[in-house]
């Protein structure tokens, strides 16, 4: 049942970001997913996309290095960071967020899947996009 609310809620969260109607559909659309590895072990993010028929490159946080800011604006229509990373990815995607910011402000759109604590470890201790900090809730 958690695994088909997964897909239920990545999905949603992807057909808003995209901003799709059904009539819309998504010819045309590319998502950049990054990730060293797949969030609790299930590769949701790209089944979901596969589903609605969206064109998507994976790479890690390192391999976004390579790219420039006007690589990203003009090939991808959104990024969407997965969660549950180990610590490496953050410590390779944090000096990266001003890339990220310009993708946003060109027009585009970022999606974070932001948790920390997960089952890789990883702990995002950067500011993401537009200063926002993630802080560990306490019950």
């Amino acid at each position: 049942m958690k695994k088909v609310l997964g897909f239920i809620t990545i999905f949603l969260f992807v057909l808003s970001s995209l901003s799709f109607s059904a009539a819309q559909g998504v010819t045309g659309k590319k998502v950049l997913i990054l990730k060293n590895v797949d969030a609790w072990n299930f590769d949701t993010n790209e089944v979901v996309l596969t589903e609605l028929g969206v064109s998507y490159d994976v790479m890690t946080a390192d391999q976004l290095n390579s790219l420039t800011t006007s690589d990203l604006i003009n090939t991808y229509d959104m990024i969407l960071i997965a969660s549950d990373q180990n610590q490496v990815f953050y410590n390779d995607l944090g000096p990266q967020m001003p890339k990220l910011e310009e993708f946003v402000k060109a027009g585009k759109v970022l999606q974070v899947h932001a948790a920390n604590w997960g089952w890789h470890g990883g702990l995002w201790t950067t500011s993401l996009p537009g200063g926002v900090s993630i802080t560990r809730a306490v019950s």
